[in-house]
């Protein structure tokens, strides 16, 4: 299904998988990669942030996933396009990195 006739609890329900297949599987680079795709293409650029660090972490040769990272960093503040807070909510709490100065991206613990 196209994201753009997504609808907030079909959003809803895409990212609750995602947690849960994370809770499963936390050490699984694709999963945090394509979670991240997810949350970026709402523009959940926290949550997608932090599943781009995970991976940049896993891989800091590849400089696409580094990239990608910055790029959901510079976007932090944007407004997500799913209008429900209720999408976003459980994603800030669980996912969201610190606010405040970004650790670099190879020698974070986090």
């Amino acid at each position: 299904k196209a994201l753009a006739e997504f609808k907030v609890p079909e959003a809803e329900r895409c990212l609750e998988q995602y947690r849960e297949a994370l809770r499963r599987r936390p050490d699984d680079w694709l999963l945090h990669y394509n979670f991240a795709i997810l949350c970026q293409s709402l523009h959940l650029f926290p949550q997608a942030a932090g599943q781009f660090r995970f991976v940049a972490k896993e891989f800091p040769q590849i400089e696409r996933f580094r990239l990608l990272l910055a790029s959901a960093q510079e976007r932090m503040d944007e407004p997500a396009l799913v209008p429900s807070t209720e999408v976003a909510r459980p994603g800030l709490r669980e996912l969201s990195p610190r606010r405040g100065p970004e650790p670099d991206v190879l020698t974070s613990d986090r």
